[in-house]
């Protein structure tokens, strides 16, 4: 489990998961990109010139597209009421 203030726990210290097998060869879930959008400077990210103002300065509209699909049924699991009350916090020497 990483780490997240995204996640919503409870005052019981429970939560809901979402479990993925990710990957095409393990028939998992895969991310998709768009290709071919206007403005295109690599596949599934678009920038466009919005204009210039008064003082000199040029604004882009920056758009990613991301996808998902779920190539199996077993790809995807939803988990409730896992408890998070206990963990273990890593201490990782400095370098």
């Amino acid at each position: 489990m990483v780490p997240t203030d995204k996640l919503q726990v409870g005052g019981d210290g429970r939560t809901s998961m979402l479990l993925l097998r990710v990957g095409e060869a393990q028939q998992g879930v895969v991310g998709l990109q768009k290709i071919g959008v206007t403005g295109e400077i690599e596949p599934g990210l678009s920038v466009r010139y919005m204009g210039t103002n008064e003082h000199s300065i040029a604004s882009h509209l920056v758009t990613r597209y991301f996808s998902a699909a779920i190539l199996t049924e077993d790809a995807i699991a939803r988990l409730d009421n896992v408890s998070v009350n206990f963990y273990h916090s890593y201490v990782y020497p400095s370098a």
